[in-house]
């Protein structure tokens, strides 16, 4: 009988080895894909902060490149329109001059001149020359 309680005995000892085995291996394998886990949502959020930083990066020279001035179209489109306006204000000047030097002309030619520029001027002019051969003929 002692024989049999011990194969019992060592049965059970084996049995409950073998179960305390598996249990860890289960616990180790847990704590693996716990760690592993871990270490994606770190990879994941170190991930996301470096694409804020990127952004706010690119919001900050996108800031420091409107204060120089280079907004949409850069300084050649602010050059080029301050240009049109003085030559559409300098031929206009000429257009009220020159029509009170001669005394002849109305207002609506100031505002074609205004609203057309150099379109304006250029069609008073070939009015002008031919109102001065007629006067001269």
């Amino acid at each position: 009988m002692s024989r049999q309680l011990l194969a019992v005995a060592l049965i059970l000892s084996v049995v409950s080895g073998t179960a305390l085995a598996e249990e860890s291996e289960e616990h180790d394998l847990a704590r693996q894909h716990e760690r592993l886990e871990l270490e994606s949502r770190e990879m994941e959020m170190r991930f996301q902060r470096e694409a804020r930083e990127l952004e706010l990066e690119e919001r900050r020279a996108e800031i420091e490149r409107l204060r120089r001035g280079g907004g949409p179209g850069g300084p050649g489109v602010a050059l080029l329109l301050v240009v049109v306006i003085a030559v559409h204000l300098l031929l206009t000047i000429w257009v009220y001059q020159d029509m009170r030097k001669r005394n002849a002309g109305s207002g609506l030619w100031i505002a074609i001149t205004v609203l057309s520029g150099c379109c304006g001027a250029l069609i008073y002019a070939i009015v002008r020359l031919g109102d001065m051969q007629r006067d001269e003929g």
